[in-house]
């Protein structure tokens, strides 16, 4: 009884990753993607900071507000990692396992 579903499984994952199954997944997103626009602007949506004249004029305002709401995420992810990331070298001169100890005969083992 418990090797059938991991058999099931292992099936399901060898299909998933085939190219085929990637374009599949790859359709499959776009088709949910695009019948959530097409519900988002047939519900209505409640007004509660004033914003409802602008978010209804434009179609998939919340769908494309959270597209760039994750990209400038990204993107500002991006620019702190360069900001704030330590040369590779920063902490070794204290590090136990630093070159400079090794090179004086002891080994790292």
């Amino acid at each position: 009884m418990n090797e059938q579903p991991r058999f099931l499984l292992s099936r399901l994952l060898q299909r998933i990753d085939s190219p085929l199954g990637a374009k599949r997944i790859y359709y499959v997103l776009l088709v949910v993607c695009g019948l959530l626009v097409v519900v988002g602007a047939l519900i209505p949506h409640h007004d509660a900071y004033g914003m409802g004249a602008i978010v209804a004029r434009i179609p998939g305002f919340y769908g494309i507000y959270g597209f760039v709401m994750c990209a400038l995420l990204v993107l500002v992810a991006k620019a702190l990692r360069r900001i704030l990331m330590r040369p590779e070298n920063y902490y070794a001169p204290h590090a136990i396992d630093s070159e400079e100890i090794q090179k004086d005969g002891e080994s790292s083992t």
